[in-house]
């Protein structure tokens, strides 16, 4: 009988590997799609509080990573949001 690997999906991108900078220009899109602000701007500060990354996964046998991001002040909606992004694989 033959070993099944599991590949784990879910992981957090290295700071400054291509995953990583994926994720934020995947953000700068994302802010824009939802009216949420300017890529020019991705930290979004407001009361001392910026948006997040939390971590990514691959879906299985997709050729594109899914990235969650949260601020726990939005300076738009003065609400805590997350948002999911999607980017190609770098």
């Amino acid at each position: 009988m033959a070993a099944v690997t599991i590949q784990e999906t879910c992981f957090v991108a290295a700071r400054g590997s291509r995953e990583w900078a994926a994720a934020w220009r995947s953000l700068g899109c994302a802010l824009v799609q939802c009216v949420l602000g300017s890529p020019a701007d991705l930290a979004q500060e407001c009361n001392g509080e910026v948006w997040e990354y939390l971590h990514s996964e691959r879906p299985a046998g997709q050729s594109y990573l899914i990235h969650e991001f949260r601020h726990r002040c939005h300076p738009v909606t003065q609400c805590r949001e997350y948002l999911r992004t999607a980017s190609p694989l770098p």
